[in-house]
């Protein structure tokens, strides 16, 4: 799969090295809930469309995965899962679900997703996103709120 504005691949060694590089995976993250969400996949390497056949993902590290994400971000929805390719290596998917408020790093900072890219965003972009992100929510405590009604009428 080609990577795209809903789709990243990243080397397993980005989560299973002694040094990691939260910074960069959670700015992915937050990049993919501001925007329409998207799926990380780690366990490819560099032009290489399947993994490694020998490659085997312990649940462990999807935990790991999860819980440190959560930790250094606000505003995130995210699972992750095994997936077994035909070859008989596996890979980890992480999801991430569109945010309905501002999704940001644990320092506060901002990105999203263009194109195959996760990018900062700052200024009148700033501003536009955080304006998208009340209306999304106030649809959506609207609708509650109409449901809530509906039923109680019942």
């Amino acid at each position: 799969m080609t990577e795209n504005s809903l789709y990243d691949k990243k080397s397993l060694l980005t989560i299973a090295s002694k040094k990691i590089d939260w910074k960069e995976i959670v700015k992915d993250v937050v990049a993919f809930s501001n925007a329409e969400g998207g799926i990380l996949e780690f366990g490819i390497e560099d032009g290489m469309e399947t993994p490694d056949c020998l490659q085997r993902i312990q649940d462990s590290l999807m935990t790991m995965l999860v819980n440190n994400i959560n930790g250094k971000t606000n505003g995130v929805q995210i699972s992750a899962e095994k997936k077994k390719y035909d070859n008989g290596g596996e890979t980890i998917l992480l999801f991430i679900r569109r945010s309905v408020v501002m999704a940001t790093t644990s320092d506060g900072k901002v990105f999203m997703r263009n194109g195959d890219n996760s990018e900062p965003i700052t200024g009148e972009d700033l501003h536009r996103l955080s304006e998208e992100k009340d209306v999304i929510a106030g649809n959506c405590v609207s609708q509650i709120m109409h449901f809530q009604t509906a039923t109680q009428k019942d």
